[in-house]
């Protein structure tokens, strides 16, 4: 070596000192590893540090991408049912109300039981396809069902006349039929039919509707004259004239 502490290697000359961090190899797995051999490149002189290199042995997982993709299909399909199992879940006792006949004036009501068979808490609200006809009350429209419990909705169909009233709707049709939509928060939509046969009557309709009415078919007139001819009385027999002579 010279005073200056160098010594000659090959063609160069390489200071003495410790050696740096990239002249070694460190390694750290919680799996098992064992090191197979360990060594440096010292036929390369471009710097005083010498590449090294070691090798190793190991345990290594091998993902199949079959195996892989149905296990993710699997989580996904478990993360839904979790999801739709915490969704609210609401049960209507009956979604078709079947009115039956209704007469005019006449205040029909119903019940709508609401049940709350999931793990939240259910929010709902109630609205009519379209305009909700004025012959029909609806009360509570919206409102909540803790879980496990359950909650009514009243329904009250009543057709009657006045300035306000709905008899003149059903001048010319008897049909009675709605439709309301219980929307769930979280949870969709359900569907409430309400169907019914209105009684024709004259009560509570116009003149001026009344005169707008169809006449009576050509059948139903038959058929009154044919009640009427059964029960109509036989026809008086007249006495014959007698003839007298004045006195």
């Amino acid at each position: 070596a010279d005073p200056n502490g160098k010594k000659p290697h090959g063609n160069s000359v390489q200071t003495k000192r410790t050696p740096a961090w990239c002249d070694r190899i460190l390694w750290k797995s919680s799996k098992d590893i064992h090191l197979l051999g360990y060594g440096d490149a010292s036929d390369i002189m471009l710097s005083d540090h010498k590449p090294v290199f070691a090798g190793f042995v190991m345990t290594l997982h091998e993902y199949l991408p079959k195996e892989l993709e149905c296990t993710i299909q699997k989580a996904r399909r478990m993360g839904d049912l979790k999801e739709m199992q915490e969704r609210p879940s609401l049960d209507l006792q009956d979604q078709f109300i079947d009115l039956g006949a209704v007469s005019y004036d006449e205040r029909v009501a119903r019940t709508i039981s609401l049940i709350n068979q999931g793990v939240v808490d259910a929010h709902w609200h109630l609205s009519a396809t379209g305009d909700k006809p004025d012959w029909l009350e609806v009360y509570p429209v919206q409102g909540r069902v803790q879980v496990g419990s359950t909650s009514e909705i009243s329904l009250v169909v009543h057709v009657e006349g006045g300035m306000s009233g709905t008899a003149e709707e059903f001048a010319t049709k008897d049909q009675i039929d709605t439709i309301l939509v219980l929307s769930i928060a979280g949870a969709g939509d359900k569907f409430i039919s309400i169907t019914g046969k209105y009684k024709l009557s004259c009560f509570g309709i116009s003149l001026e509707t009344l005169l707008e009415c169809r006449p009576p078919s050509q059948a139903r007139i038959e058929r009154l004259c044919s009640q009427y001819n059964e029960v109509a009385s036989p026809a008086l027999q007249l006495p014959e004239e007698t003839s007298s002579e004045g006195v």
